[in-house]
């Protein structure tokens, strides 16, 4: 029984596959830091628009303060979802891979002339994949750590 996966396999079952991932989800966390800041800016900005009119109506002041009380609440979501910080990490684990990909496919840089280029392909795919996974993996154990401590 051969249990060996060929070039081709590997390139369109794990790594094409993993580049998509990366790339999709990349796209997901941007679009959604991008929202989250641009709605928590414009409504920061409203909030001494409200202040300024709260002269001529009083319950202005309690609009007023429910919008600070929103922008502040909308900060801490997205510090901690932290979207900025995966996107940019996700986007740059999907250009490492294609890196890789284009390296290998064109049988260049580390993969020119050098017997075993596909094993080593291989191991730096996997690498770069486990680098990822490794930071994710430490930054959630430094989230549950500060929990924790708070609690």
């Amino acid at each position: 029984m051969n249990t060996q996966i060929s070039p081709d396999e590997y390139l369109k079952n794990r790594v094409q596959d993993q580049i998509d991932w990366y790339d999709r989800k990349s796209g997901i966390l941007k679009k959604r830091y991008r929202r989250m800041k641009v709605a928590t800016i414009l409504l920061g900005i409203s909030v001494p628009v409200v202040v300024s009119l709260s002269n001529t109506a009083d319950w202005l002041k309690y609009v007023a303060g429910g919008l600070g009380a929103l922008v502040s609440g909308m900060e801490g979501i997205s510090g901690m979802l932290k979207d900025k910080d995966n996107y940019l990490a996700y986007r740059a684990t999907r250009e490492a891979l294609m890196r890789e990909k284009m390296l290998f496919t064109a049988a260049a840089g580390p993969y020119e002339k050098v017997e075993g280029a596909f094993a080593r392909f291989v191991a730096n795919c996997e690498g770069i994949m486990a680098n990822e996974h490794s930071g994710w993996f430490q930054t959630f154990k430094e989230e549950e750590k500060s929990i924790s401590q708070t609690a």
